[in-house]
């Protein structure tokens, strides 16, 4: 006993006084454990944990084993008396405590001062007799500390429900002794032989309460405690403190072996409730029965338990996936054949994973992910799917989605694929329905063109060229249709383009479909205004009537387009010999609008900025994927109104959007403004990590041709409050397909409609419209006429959609109409009276070509009449424009070429002379010809013969031909010849 009296007498001696009663710990180097109050066992302590990141964590241990990971002391600081900073022992003296923003994390002291760094002062404050909250400073609110504005009070180190210890959401003045739970400490002093003695209690307590522990481990722990014990009697202070680490080591082995018992025993509860298949119930119980044999064996192998116990877990874990997508597969199979293949392969797949005795953590994870990542893409199919079925229009775009949907699946259901295929195609695949969500929610519109797949030939294309002849109609298109040829034997200048006008500014998708003969000699081209693009076109000869793709953007900015093929040489040249095959021409208005230095990848450029503080707003690299980004910040009050306007836009409906992460509440916002139409979002909170941001969307329409658009402060003069800050980053703005119809809801009555009719009270509005919103009615107890309808002017001429919904009383007595010029479109409503409120859409097409429209209700009666009694309801009034058609310029059709004779003239006056004659080709030559070849257009050779003779016939199948023919005098003539 004399030792501890001693070991005790030293540690009293050495405890200085201290001023400040709230710091209950000494500054000498003493070391300490923090013991949190759990509400339960109280047991718990702070730990160092391994580094993540720039962050090196804190966490709790479930109780004091000794470890330098969970030893602290305190350091006296000079600007702040009565605070402390602390170590950690696992790095010794070089790192320190910080509370740098909400985290407890630890920094190098040489790059920080420890003894005057406000993130690295903390005191203890008494909570009860036995615990403290350990607190920070009061920090500066201002924003004067690293840019970041601080709440008022001191913060207190807390843990949350994960273990992590930090200052974030807790401040000292709120911790009282009836919510301390995770808030407050035991500091307790570090004494190495309680330790020792408490090791020994603890390590017979773990060998009576585990009497079905591996007896290996049994053994080994009760032979190190009996060696414990006689060394607390018989040994030396130094003694136990070196024996201390074995007794850690054991235990620790120990309850690593009895983890394992559990792991093993809670496996076979598993494996024996779960549903699955006697396949994998036998594969999962293989594993368990060598886990068994492990724990029992005579020499018990330590250090192989972690990687069986993560065995286990991991194969656990893939037996969970199997079973949930057998589960998922019940209704899949039900749903699509397809897919259920598709899943089946993937279960496959993690089977033979879980078979094999060998496989790794990697072959499990591989597993679970290959399952995981196959029902993703699943269930992104089924959206798309559910989505195709869902939309009435847009066939084009239904198309490539399909497409995309045969692909995947195609990919799910091939054995072998690897996570990074699967990967690739759930991203394809949520791609392709992003792709088609912005094609309902803004299709590009077409433009209506003449003889864009040239059924008639040249018809409507204007041809340039000294022999316009190298130009020709064939059926070498798209599945055989109708085509375009270049081809001549000398070399040749041609350009063959359409030009329109009366079109929307905007950008401009061409495209076309090709097969050429050689690259780059041939282009595709478009011009308006000053703006030209020109794409010379790459080789592509992949088999007849196989073509491929070629498309560019242009702005139109002056309402002109002049678009086509032509040569990319001088004067539109193209050497001797080269061709192309051409057809499908397509224009379209994109629905995206071009912005300026959307994504500030230039800082502020081209954006107007309207402040008194204009620095308050500046560039950093905070947005998508800590791109350039836009953040606006002051620790006043300040005002801020940053913006762009585009002009010359067609008036219509638009989508504006940009990204963000915001302070507070409201009191910045994303705004439109397009003449008196006005829209401002006040933007929610968002905070949730750094560049971690989230997209924010208005729809204004656009009247008289601008649109101004950003963010502004929501107070008065676009206010905004000291220290709330902004990020933002990728404006878009996007032309919507709808055509803006005033009062289409009736949310203001009749408000904007014309009613013609000798009793007009017989149309009046009642909330019997979509989700009982406001909606029109008629009835009339005896016969009436009505006509209900709006008109619209300044329109761009093309296809327009109207619809609406409605319920009636009748069949064809009240109709849906559309009038524009002498087209004129009307749809008798068929009987619809499926309940209250529930109404149906109807929806009629019509060709607007003088830039007026008239839509809306009318009876289909004489004079507009309706027979008395009859009744209909109807809401929502909606204009889609499906196309625009252009203005075209007048163009003389340029003959189609049906045969070519073309005499070439040489040195030797020879004259060789072509022509047809019941599908025969005649040659005749002014010398003798020696010997001819017939090639294909493709270059195959067709026939070839020797001969002694000036004229030839030769049998001929119909089609396009190059023939070359030798003379006597070593003339050679090479010609293209149809032969019809």
């Amino acid at each position: 006993m004399m030792k501890y009296i001693i070991f005790i007498f030293t540690i009293l001696m050495s405890f200085p006084a201290f001023a400040q009663d709230d710091i209950p710990v000494k500054t000498d180097g003493t070391k300490y454990y923090l013991q949190i109050y759990d509400g339960e066992t109280n047991e718990k302590v702070l730990q160092y944990e391994n580094p993540a990141g720039w962050q090196y964590m804190i966490f709790t241990g479930d109780y004091f084993d000794g470890s330098a990971k969970q030893l602290w002391s305190f350091e006296a600081t000079e600007m702040y008396p009565g605070y402390f900073s602390i170590v950690n022992h696992e790095f010794g003296n070089t790192h320190h405590l910080m509370s740098y923003n909400w985290y407890a994390y630890f920094t190098d002291a040489a790059n920080r001062d420890p003894r005057s760094d406000k993130e690295m002062q903390f005191k203890f404050v008494k909570v009860t007799d036995e615990y403290y909250k350990l607190v920070t400073i009061e920090k500066p609110t201002d924003g004067s500390l690293y840019g970041i504005n601080y709440t008022p009070g001191a913060d207190a180190l807390n843990v949350d429900e994960n273990g992590q210890a930090d200052f974030g959401d807790v401040k000292s003045d709120d911790i009282t002794p009836e919510n301390m739970v995770n808030m407050v400490f035991k500091v307790i002093e570090f004494n190495p032989i309680a330790l020792y003695e408490e090791s020994i209690v603890r390590g017979d307590e773990l060998y009576n309460s585990n009497p079905n522990a591996p007896e290996k481990a049994r053994y080994d722990l009760f032979y190190i405690l009996e060696k414990a014990r006689e060394i607390r009697v018989f040994g030396t202070d130094g003694e136990m403190l070196n024996f201390q680490t074995h007794i850690d080591s054991v235990v620790n082995l120990f309850n690593q072996s009895v983890g394992l018992v559990t792991v093993v025993n809670d496996a076979r509860a598993f494996i024996d409730t779960t549903n699955v298949d006697d396949e994998v119930k036998a594969s999962f119980n293989a594993l368990i029965n060598d886990a068994e044999q492990f724990l029992n064996s005579d020499d018990l192998v330590y250090d192989e338990i972690g990687s069986v116990e993560t065995k286990i877990n991991n194969a656990r874990k893939v037996v969970e996936a199997i079973f949930a997508a057998q589960t998922y597969g019940e209704t899949l199979a039900e749903q699509d054949a397809a897919l259920s293949s598709g899943l089946m392969v993937s279960m496959d797949t993690a089977k033979a994973v879980l078979a094999n005795d060998t496989a790794g953590v990697s072959d499990y994870t591989f597993a679970i992910e290959h399952l995981t990542s196959t029902q993703g893409i699943i269930t992104e199919i089924i959206a798309a799917n559910e989505l195709i079925d869902a939309t009435q229009e847009f066939q084009e775009a239904k198309d490539a989605l399909l497409l995309v949907i045969q692909n995947i699946t195609a990919v799910i259901n091939s054995s072998g694929n690897s996570i990074a295929d699967l990967d690739a195609a759930l991203a394809e695949m949520q791609d392709a329905i992003k792709v088609f969500q912005k094609a309902l929610e803004a299709g590009d519109t077409p433009i209506e063109l003449k003889n864009a797949g040239f059924d008639s030939d040249l018809a409507d294309w204007i041809v340039e060229s000294p022999t316009p002849e190298a130009a020709y109609g064939q059926n070498r298109g798209i599945d055989g249709s109708r085509s375009i040829t270049w081809w001549k034997g000398a070399d040749y200048q041609m350009k063959v383009y359409q030009s329109i006008s009366n079109i929307p500014n905007g950008t401009y998708n061409i495209s076309c479909v090709y097969r050429n003969s050689s690259e780059g000699t041939i282009g595709l081209f478009a011009e308006s205004g000053a703006n030209v693009v020109d794409l010379p076109l790459p080789l592509y000869n992949n088999g007849e009537q196989d073509l491929t793709k070629a498309e560019i953007e242009v702005a139109v900015t002056d309402g002109t387009l002049r678009f086509g093929i032509r040569g990319q040489g001088e004067n539109n040249g193209v050497p001797a010999g080269n061709w192309i095959i051409f057809d499908e021409f397509e224009v379209k208005l994109s629905a995206d609008v071009a912005i300026k230095n959307a994504g500030f990848d230039s800082d502020l450029a081209d954006w107007i900025v309207e402040s008194p503080t204009p620095e308050a707003a500046y560039a950093q690299d905070r947005g998508i994927d800590a791109s350039r980004s836009i953040t606006w910040w002051n620790g006043a009050d300040y005002q801020m109104k940053f913006y762009q306007t585009i002009s010359n836009m067609p008036n219509g409906t638009y989508k504006v959007s940009c990204v963000y992460r915001n302070s507070a509440d409201s009191t910045i916002g994303l705004f439109a403004e397009s003449g008196t139409n006005v829209v401002d979002l006040p933007l929610t909170l968002y905070n949730n990590g750094e560049q971690d941001l989230k997209k924010a969307q208005i729809v204004v329409a656009v009247s008289n041709g601008t649109l101004s658009f950003g963010v502004r402060g929501q107070g008065e003069n676009n206010g905004v409050p000291a220290g709330n800050w902004i990020i933002f980053d990728e404006f878009e703005v996007t032309r919507m397909p709808d055509v803006p119809v005033v009062n289409g809801g009736f949310d203001a009555d009749l408000a904007n409609w014309l009613v013609e009719s000798p009793t007009p009270e017989a149309a009046y509005a009642q909330n019997r419209g979509i989700d009982a919103s406001r909606s029109i009615t008629w009835w009339r107890g005896s016969d009436y006429q009505m006509k209900f309808y709006q008109s619209m002017s300044n329109m761009l001429n093309g296809t327009y959609k109207i619809s609406c919904v409605y319920r009636n009383s009748a069949e064809g007595t009240i109709g849906l109409f559309a009038e524009s010029g002498a087209n004129v479109v009307d749809l008798p409503l068929p009987l619809y009276n499926n309940g209250e409120q529930d109404l149906s859409k109807a929806e009629i097409e019509v060709a607007v070509t003088d830039g007026a429209l008239d839509f809306g209700m009318r009876g289909q009666g004489d004079d507009n009449g309706v027979p008395a009694g009859n009744w209909i309801i109807y809401d929502e009034f909606q204009i889609l424009i499906k196309s625009i058609t252009p203005v075209y310029e007048v163009v003389e059709p340029t003959p189609s070429q049906m045969f070519v004779t073309d005499v070439q003239t040489q040195k030797f006056d020879n004259e060789i002379k072509y022509w047809q004659n019941n599908q025969r080709l005649n040659i005749q030559s002014n010398e003798e010809i020696v010997n001819y070849q017939v090639y294909s257009i493709t270059g195959a050779l067709v026939d070839q013969k020797e001969t002694r003779t000036t004229t030839l016939s030769i049998p001929m199948r119909k089609g396009i031909f190059i023939v070359r023919v030798l003379t006597e005098n070593g003339f050679i003539d090479t010609e293209k010849v149809i032969v019809n």
